[in-house]
């Protein structure tokens, strides 16, 4: 999300230095001088200015090749069967999912033999065939359009997870560098394909059609 935004910006700004942090905690923004960060969390810090920049839709996926040698889930009882990547660690790993069924909210829970507290790793694992996974779409979007993840249950709503805030320190005097930025990256977030689940092309249409033969060919066979 954040590596565009950057690149345009010091392309923009040939004398600005950018030093990048990702960190899987809770940073004191203040405390620990940072100018700005990108949470994925509602608010509660009231010494921050917290600006929304997106939803963040939940999209759970799979590789072509794990479908091909496990099978294509159709409905969420198929899920018990299948082997998941877990986003988190072992206290804190987010294995119950919730969705939609009409005006209930309805949860699963889930069971992985691997836990991985990045997002880009955690799609990585997956597209390494390791197993289905709950992914923001920002993170799988392209892999999804280029046919090497594939979307799991896509009729199944999912619900969201929390919404993405770029929050800093609440002071009169923002500094330049501090609001080119949040200006960069408000504008990339709100580019029409972020949060979207893309329309595969030709070649994941392709591994669609022929994960669905395989299935096809091995129920007909039992």
């Amino acid at each position: 999300m954040y590596s565009p935004s950057l690149r345009r910006l010091i392309e923009d700004y040939p004398g600005l230095t950018v030093e990048l942090r990702l960190e899987d905690r809770y940073v004191d923004i203040v405390g620990e001088r940072y100018d700005a960060a990108i949470r994925i969390t509602e608010p509660d810090d009231s010494s921050l200015v917290a600006r929304k920049l997106a939803d963040n839709p939940a999209v759970m996926v799979a590789s072509p090749a794990y479908l091909e040698r496990y099978g294509t889930p159709q409905t969420i009882e198929d899920l018990k069967q299948h082997e998941f990547v877990i986003y988190g660690c072992a206290n804190n790993a987010k294995d119950s999912w919730a969705y939609h069924e009409g005006s209930e909210i309805k949860t699963f829970t889930v069971t992985g033999r691997i836990n991985v507290n990045d997002g880009y790793s955690l799609l990585k694992t997956v597209q390494n065939g390791m197993g289905i996974a709950l992914t923001p779409t920002f993170i799988s979007s392209d892999a999804l359009k280029k046919g090497a993840l594939i979307q799991v249950l896509p009729d199944l709503k999912l619900m969201p997870f929390s919404a993405i805030y770029v929050m800093y320190p609440s002071r009169s005097h923002l500094p330049k560098k501090t609001r080119l930025f949040i200006d960069k990256i408000v504008k990339y977030t709100r580019q029409a394909a972020f949060n979207r689940i893309p329309i595969a092309d030709n070649t994941s249409k392709k591994n669609v059609r022929s994960v669905n033969s395989l299935v096809a060919r091995n129920n007909g066979g039992k």
